[in-house]
C-alpha cells in the first residue's frame, strides 16, 4: 500500500501559528507641546512581504508614522507592534537592538559616514544605492524608505526602485514615503495621509481616490 503524502504544516490543522505581522499599530497617536497632533489614533497592519507607497502632503503625518513605525519614536497614545514585540514594553537598548536586528532605513539624504572621497566622485544614484546597501546590513525584515529618490535624477531613481522591487521580490517587507506619483502608481498597496489620519487604504478597499489626490500633489 502505497502511504499517503502528507501536505504542507499549515494544512495540517488549527494549531498551526500565523507569524506576527511585521508591524501593527493600534489607535496609535503621536502628540507634540502645542496642541500638534501628528497623528491620530492610527490603525495599520503591514504583513510580511507587502511592498507599500505611504502618501500624502506635507505635514500630513507620514514622516512621524515611519519613525514611529522604526521605533525612532514612541507614539503618545495606542500601541505599536514591531515583529510582534511591543515597542513600549521594551527598554531603549532592547529597542536598539530591535532596530538592528529587523530595521533598515533609507532616507533621501544618504546619511553616509564622513570622509568619504572615493564616494564623493561618483553619482548620488550610487550614493542612494551605497545607503540601501548599509540598511540591508543584518538581512532586516522591514526597510523603512523616506523619499528615497527624492534627491535623485528620473534615470537614477528608477535604478533604485528596481533595486527597492527586487529586494521586495526576495522577501524583504518595505514601506516607500513618497511624492512621486509614477512611483505610488508602482507599488502594490497605497495608503494615503491626511492631518494626521489615514484616509485611504488600498489594501482595504477603502474609498476610491485619484493618484493626483493620493500623493497630495
Amino acid at each position: 500500500m502505497t502511504p499517503e503524502v502528507m501536505g504542507p504544516p499549515e494544512a495540517i490543522g488549527p494549531e498551526v501559528i500565523r507569524p506576527a505581522p511585521v508591524v501593527e499599530l493600534r489607535d496609535a497617536g503621536k502628540s507634540y507641546p502645542g496642541g500638534v497632533h501628528a497623528l491620530r489614533r492610527v490603525n495599520l497592519t503591514v504583513e510580511e512581504g507587502e511592498l507599500v507607497a505611504v502618501v500624502g502632503p506635507s505635514g500630513s503625518g507620514k514622516s512621524t508614522m515611519l519613525h514611529v513605525m522604526g521605533t525612532l519614536d514612541k507614539p503618545t497614545t495606542g500601541t505599536v507592534r514591531v515583529t510582534g514585540y511591543d515597542v513600549s514594553e521594551l527598554s531603549d537598548s532592547r529597542l536598539s537592538a530591535l532596530r538592528a536586528r529587523h530595521i533598515g532605513f533609507v532616507f533621501q539624504h544618504f546619511h553616509l559616514a564622513a570622509g568619504r572621497d572615493a564616494v564623493d566622485n561618483v553619482a548620488d544614484g550610487l550614493k542612494q544605492r551605497v545607503a540601501i546597501a548599509r540598511a540591508l546590513v543584518g538581512a532586516p525584515r522591514l526597510l523603512l524608505a523616506d523619499e528615497p529618490t527624492g534627491a535623485l535624477d528620473t534615470a537614477s531613481g528608477e535604478i533604485v526602485m528596481e533595486l527597492l522591487h527586487e529586494l521586495n521580490a526576495s522577501g524583504t517587507t518595505i514601506c516607500v514615503i513618497t511624492h512621486d506619483k509614477e512611483i505610488a502608481a508602482s507599488l502594490p498597496r497605497r495608503i494615503r495621509f491626511k492631518d494626521g489620519e489615514i484616509v485611504s487604504d488600498s489594501r482595504c478597499g477603502a474609498r476610491s481616490t485619484s493618484l493626483t489626490e493620493e500623493v497630495g500633489s
